[in-house]
């Protein structure tokens, strides 16, 4: 009997295995070659044309949007600013110091503008200061929900967004908390640069080109972290998601498109900027009356404007993300 050749599995060819690269990628804070981009780096909608297609979702549902602002213009007068309002004494005179000229009319504009922002009347500091932080949040997330259902065509009301938008309340508040901390850079910088900066007697003039460098790196810092957190407010915001995974998707979304997403932002504070200036300069120098409630209009609409023009960022990143 002849013994029957045993197949030897082993003895079959294989093809050969394919090398497989690792893809590159970028690295923060180091120099290195341009890495080819995997995914499109071009938002499809400039800046003015999100602000423009905000103003079309605000038409759509002026009547909700008008609530949720009317509720925090009347909210933040009576528990932040009080009734004494915007003072307009001040900002007349320093409006009127800017156009003077002189060597400190750019601090004096900086200080219209911080007037127009804050408002230059308020309660007291720390009890301000809380009610400012609660408003912020419970009317931040009233609107991120009316913004996201928006989008989707749903009939919207007031009640909804204050209600419904609140089941996210903690894990906002976390993301919050860690763009605090990121912060923390920008805030170091500026108070290193307060103390030892151009006010200090004994500061040459090298020592304050390195304390400019360094506030102005402490500041890219900050923002570079917050390029990608902002957009984690959006992200935490809907159902069951953590803030862990929010922020790891939004450093997804931003990935390869930092530069662009900043000059995107830089659009909005250029418009808002151009509104105060255009709606509050007039009634302040010939009709300060005016100029308190043309205060309180533009104060309640700015919290919707930011949030509108950032939500539709965001879904302009996600669409262009697919």
């Amino acid at each position: 009997m002849t013994k029957e050749k045993t197949k030897n599995p082993k003895s079959k060819e294989q093809p050969p295995k394919t090398r497989q690269l690792k893809s590159a990628g970028y690295k923060s804070f180091r120099l290195q070659k341009k890495v080819k981009h995997p995914i499109n780096q071009r938002v499809p909608l400039g800046g003015f044309q999100i602000f423009r297609e905000l103003l079309k979702t605000l038409r759509r549902h002026w009547w909700a949007f008008l609530g949720i602002s009317l509720i925090y213009g009347v909210l933040n007068l009576l528990l932040v600013q009080g009734l004494g309002g915007f003072d307009v004494q001040s900002a007349r005179q320093n409006l009127q110091s800017v156009f003077d000229g002189g060597p400190n009319a750019f601090g004096n504009a900086i200080g219209v503008f911080t007037e127009f922002f804050s408002g230059s009347r308020s309660l007291n500091n720390d009890v301000a200061g809380v009610y400012q932080f609660i408003l912020l949040i419970i009317m931040s997330l009233a609107l991120i929900w009316m913004f996201r259902h928006a989008q989707d065509g749903e009939k919207l009301r007031v009640r909804d967004g204050l209600y419904r938008g609140m089941t996210s309340l903690i894990p906002f508040l976390l993301v919050y908390l860690v763009i605090g901390l990121q912060l923390l850079p920008l805030v170091l910088g500026t108070y290193l640069f307060a103390i030892v900066g151009p006010g200090a007697y004994s500061v040459n003039g090298a020592e304050i080109i390195a304390w400019s460098i360094t506030l102005f790196l402490l500041a890219i810092l900050s923002l570079y972290m917050l390029v990608s957190s902002i957009f984690a407010l959006y992200i935490v915001s809907l159902p069951a998601v953590t803030p862990m995974t929010a922020l790891r998707s939004a450093r997804k979304l931003v990935k390869y498109r930092r530069l662009l997403i900043v000059r995107r932002f830089l659009v909005l504070p250029v418009i808002l900027a151009v509104l105060m200036l255009v709606l509050m300069v007039p009634p302040i120098l010939f009709a300060p009356p005016v100029a308190v409630v043309t205060f309180f209009i533009v104060s309640m609409l700015l919290l919707p404007l930011g949030h509108g023009f950032m939500f539709g960022l965001y879904k302009e990143l996600i669409d262009e993300a697919k």
